[in-house]
This record gives C-alpha cells, structure tokens and sequence, in this order.
C-alpha cells in the first residue's frame, strides 16, 4: 500500500545508513532514492509471502517486522534493516514470510529499477555483492549458533531424563 512521502533528503539518508548500500556511490543512491517508493503496512499485515515472486527490496525506515516460516519466527527486523535482497538478486521465489509486527513504514525498489540504476554504476556490482556475501554470512554463523546451543539444551534435558530413569 502507498504511504506518505518521504524527502528525497531523507531517503537518501536512510539508504546510506543501510550495509547493504554502505560502499555505493553516492550519484548511485541519489538515482535508487528516485526509484524509492514508500509503503505502510499495519500491524499484523502480511509484506511478503513465501513463494512470491522476489520483485523488491525493502527498506524499514520505522517499525518492525517479522521474518518467518509459517509459525517458526526467524527474525525481528526493525529500522535500519532490509529484507528481500536475495530475490531481486537470484530471480527465485521468496524464501520467507514477512509481516508486520508492529505498525511499520517501509522503503521499497523493485527488481528492475533497481537494475536499471545499477547498470548505470556497473561498478557497484561488487560492493553490494561482497555485503550480500557478508550478511549470509553472518546469518549462516547465527544459525550455527543456534543449532549448537539447541544441540547442548537437548542434550541437558537427554542426560537429566536418563537420570531420572535410573
């Protein structure tokens, strides 16, 4: 849904305070605060399903969302953040759910402005690759992480039932 407008001041501000956009150019963010179109979505309402079609990165510019999978949460994302990067990038389907967990205001670019910018600055190809990189990074360590602190809770409760059987 269409939100309130946003100064092209601001826009610019808030992408450039993005990781995802950290080392872009500033003639590129100038251009993608062009292509920026800004949405609200109440809370409880659904951004994105899985199994959709990846056709736009957001932005949270207020609010906060929920990533997840079903009823399985994911991830709490709030100011600052961005989601469905991974769509626009490798054309598949949404991986994830998302929906508003609170009242929140988002930026957004669809797939093809945002490929139309960034063939104006091939050059920045690398640099939002290497922060796509980074940030899978980062999530494949956190659920590492996870699985391995899941792993020893199991094994806790495993050796607590053996006890209490003998």
């Amino acid at each position: 849904m269409a939100g309130k407008s946003i100064d092209k001041e601001n826009i610019l501000k808030i992408l450039s305070g993005i990781s995802f956009f950290k080392h872009v150019s500033p003639g590129m963010l100038m251009h993608l605060a062009d292509k920026c179109t800004v949405q609200n979505f109440l809370s409880s309402s659904p951004i994105i399903r899985k199994g959709d079609a990846g056709d736009s990165i957001y932005i949270i510019v207020s609010g906060t969302v929920k990533v997840h999978d079903g009823e399985q949460e994911l991830a709490l994302l709030n100011d600052g953040n961005y989601f469905g990067e991974f769509s626009i990038i490798d054309n598949e389907p949404r991986s994830s759910s998302v929906t508003a967990y609170n009242d929140v205001i988002l930026l957004s670019v669809d797939r093809n402005d945002f490929y139309s910018v960034l063939n104006m600055f091939p050059e920045m190809t690398k640099d939002i690759m290497s922060s796509l990189s980074r940030r899978m990074r980062s999530q494949n360590q956190s659920y590492i992480a996870y699985l391995k602190n899941r792993e020893a809770e199991l094994e806790f409760w495993y050796k607590k039932e053996q006890k209490s059987l003998t």
